[in-house]
């Protein structure tokens, strides 16, 4: 699973870190992440969404 994740790709740095969760949330299913990391971008079926600009939930403005 993390091997088709990375690809030939070196993962160095922060990078390790995040591959290994992107990995595990394939893994678990899990596509979205929360989190204001553009990093997780680069690893192919993850969406990362910035919680710091957008609005929603109740009194969004």
């Amino acid at each position: 699973m993390y091997q088709d994740l990375v690809g030939d790709d070196a993962i160095r740095g922060n990078l390790v870190t995040d591959s290994h969760i992107a990995a595990l949330m394939r893994q678990h299913g899990v596509s979205t992440i929360f989190t204001a990391d553009r990093d997780f971008c680069r690893f192919p079926g993850i969406t990362a969404r910035d919680p710091y600009t957008e609005a929603s939930g109740p009194g969004a403005r």
